[in-house]
């Protein structure tokens, strides 16, 4: 459950920097490795 407020807490300050630095060009590319690194690392914890 943890993971949640974690994965909720990194949305709400990327929101938050994206709407300030008007970086959605880029930004989302930051959003997807994370997620990828986020999904291996649970798989690796898992396995």
């Amino acid at each position: 459950m943890k993971q949640w407020y974690i994965a909720i807490g990194v949305a709400i300050v990327y929101l938050a920097i994206s709407m300030a630095f008007k970086a959605w060009s880029w930004s989302w590319i930051l959003w997807v490795g994370y997620a990828v690194y986020r999904f291996t690392e649970s798989r690796k914890s898992h396995g």
